[in-house]
């Protein structure tokens, strides 16, 4: 049987060894255990399992055990098999096992035969010992895939064993050698410094069947001749050119009857991944989620980056209008109870300075140096207000206001910016975050792609109820009238108030700047996903093509494709037009200052009513009051009663 997915982790090396038909090795049995380390330690296998013909005499078999012992004597563990074994599953400790057989009978060379037309040879690695004049013709019905590690190991007349390289680009194509190194008996082993993938980094211009499908910045295809496909773009159109042209290969571009990503149906799977399936195509260039289900039938290669399967709706459009809570919003409860104990300490600091600077005799020790925690208060909560004062005190005092004044302008302005941010940001409020709410909501129909790998999400390999209620209630009633493509789709979501579409976020945000509105994923309605394209099952290219994309990576140039393929346009964010503030959101300001007015207007009539009524006496007092402050100031007023002149002294 063929070797299975479990056999991907096992390595077989395969020494064969002289004729069957010969009572002599060709190579020294004292020497082959360090000949079969040195390749073991080469291709970093874990263990050896040394490959038997079915029929063979004493003498062979007594040789075989001896170069088994010999092997385990080496720290390698080692056991003796059939050959009619040699396409079931072993396991090794560590990765893959390493079969081992010494001749290169017509048995052997079937079963080879055979199993490279129904098995993966890559699974394994290989050491083949034989003459020079033997190569070509014992593995000419062998196919030898692109990334299969086969050695042929080949004795020289000065007792140098060559290790030649052999692989096919393509099937049925011509027999590629390189030269990998040698074994001497004194120097030991010597390799080639050449790296496995570079060594395989030239496919001379072998043709390799391409699907591609056109769906926004992602991949798109710009060129048709013949009403085929002869030109890609997008993010993985640009990326399989640069493969293209690193790998010197060709590319011949076919598109799916049905114009789909591929879905699994009754009758099997369509669109790209059928194309994989069936074996017309060896690669789908396009944007896919890794699936379960998905990876029992076809091989993805290294992932893109992180992705997610979510539902975009409409955006709402911004909530207007100012709450009263949203003057009082910029500052949290605590902060305001200590701006309000600030002013309080400020207040009864400045009374207790300037009492014990009269009594230090610093300050003026008379009533108008003499104020209650009250006119300290007033003082204090003006000079927070930014207003000014004209008393003339001390330099104690004069720190207290300073104190005061410098954090009224942090507050001021850290209370301005955030006010301001209040009014100018538009807040959309969603009708629904999560797949429940959809449900709950009863109003909205589901949109997805019709052949796409979403839909497996929710009708093949579902597990939880929400999601199978999403597509019996939601999804399984639109699904007739499915877009085509993810513009279709998401262009509906503009079109359709109610409608939500079930997409790729990458493939979403490829086609931003095609759809006449703006589209939000709901935060909490998706399923996490890694993207990346996909190849054909057992694809001798897969290897190959994983190397280069980690290369590429940590060049920076996968980077530097995506962000020039995708549009410039950032998911998430509004029109660039100018935001104007309405006169309901400042409602609550000019109702303020409208209180305010007429608490003021009130106050002043208030006191013009308490001054008509004061006494004489107290007007008196009230004057000389005010001609003390005037003297404090620096203010000089003439003796002449007739004439009031005022000088500052300097």
């Amino acid at each position: 049987m063929a070797f299975t997915t479990i056999c991907m982790s096992v390595v077989f090396m395969l020494v064969t060894l002289g004729s069957s038909s010969r009572d002599e090795y060709a190579f020294s049995v004292d020497t082959l255990p360090d000949i079969v380390v040195s390749v073991q330690q080469y291709v970093r296998s874990g263990c050896v399992f040394i490959l038997r013909p079915d029929m063979m005499d004493g003498r062979d078999l007594v040789k075989l055990m001896r170069l088994k012992r010999s092997v385990n004597s080496r720290g390698v563990s080692t056991a003796v098999i059939p050959t009619r074994m040699i396409d079931q599953t072993f396991n090794c400790n560590r990765n893959r096992p390493l079969l081992v057989s010494f001749f290169t009978n017509r048995t052997i060379q079937q079963t080879l035969e055979e199993v490279s037309r129904s098995a993966d040879l890559s699974e394994a690695k290989w050491l083949q010992f034989m003459d020079s004049e033997q190569l070509d013709e014992y593995l000419n019905g062998t196919y030898i895939p692109l990334d299969c590690h086969f050695i042929v190991a080949r004795p020289t007349e000065s007792g140098t064993v060559i290790f030649t390289e052999v692989y096919h680009i393509r099937r049925n194509q011509r027999l590629q050698k390189l030269n990998l190194g040698e074994w001497h008996h004194e120097r030991g082993p010597s390799w080639t410094n050449i790296s496995f993938y570079t060594r395989r980094s030239d496919l001379q211009g072998a043709t390799l069947n391409a699907a591609v499908i056109s769906d926004g910045a992602i991949c798109r295809i710009t060129e048709f001749r013949n009403n085929k496909p002869v030109q890609v773009g997008g993010f993985f159109g640009v990326l399989w050119n640069a493969l293209r042209y690193q790998l010197n290969f060709t590319s011949e571009f076919m598109k799916p009857p049905d114009g789909g990503y591929g879905s699994r149906g009754k009758n099997g799977w369509s669109g790209m991944i059928g194309m994989l399936v069936r074996k017309e195509a060896e690669v789908a260039v396009g944007a896919y989620v890794m699936t379960q289900l998905l990876l029992d039938h076809v091989h993805f290669v290294s992932p893109m980056g992180a992705t997610k399967v979510a539902v975009f709706v409409r955006r709402p459009g911004p909530s207007f209008g100012t709450t009263w809570d949203t003057y009082m919003a910029p500052f949290s409860n605590k902060l305001w109870m200590a701006v309000l104990c600030a002013i309080l300490g400020l207040s009864f600091g400045l009374t207790v300075t300037l009492s014990i600077g009269c009594r230090i005799g610093i300050e003026k020790n008379d009533r108008t140096t003499h104020l209650s925690l009250y006119d300290s208060f007033i003082y204090i909560f003006g000079s927070v207000c930014q207003q000014g004062h004209g008393w003339t005190w001390s330099w104690p005092c004069r720190l207290v206001f300073l104190s005061a004044s410098l954090a009224a302008v942090v507050l001021l302005a850290a209370y301005s910016a955030t006010f301001i941010s209040f009014l100018t940001v538009r807040h959309s409020s969603l009708p629904f975050t999560t797949f429940e709410g959809i449900l709950q909501d009863g109003t909205f129909k589901l949109g997805i792609l019709e052949r796409s790998v979403e839909l497996s999400f929710f009708d093949q390999t579902a597990t939880e109820t929400v999601m199978q209620n999403v597509y019996n209630k939601l999804i399984l009633p639109a699904l007739e009238d499915a877009p085509p493509d993810t513009l279709a789709g998401l262009q509906r979501v503009c079109d359709q108030p109610k409608y939500g579409f079930v997409v790729d976020s990458t493939r979403a945000y490829s086609v931003l700047n095609n759809l006449t509105c703006d589209i939000v994923a709901l935060p909490e309605a998706f399923i996490p996903a890694t993207g990346t394209f996909v190849v054909a099952k057992h694809s001798p290219y897969r290897r190959l093509i994983n190397f280069n994309l980690e290369e590429m990576r940590r060049h920076g140039e996968l980077g530097r494709m995506f962000v020039h393929a995708m549009p410039s346009k950032i998911s998430g964010t509004s029109s660039t037009t100018l935001i104007k503030v309405r006169f309901g959101e400042v409602v609550p300001v000019f109702a303020v200052l409208s209180a305010s007015l007429v608490l003021a207007s009130v106050l002043l009539a208030t006191e013009l009513c308490m001054h008509r009524n004061m006494p004489r006496r107290g007007l008196q007092q009230r004057y000389l009051h005010r001609q003390r402050c005037f003297s404090s100031s620096g203010f000089n007023r003439s003796r002449n009663p007739n004439r009031v002149t005022f000088s500052i002294n300097v």
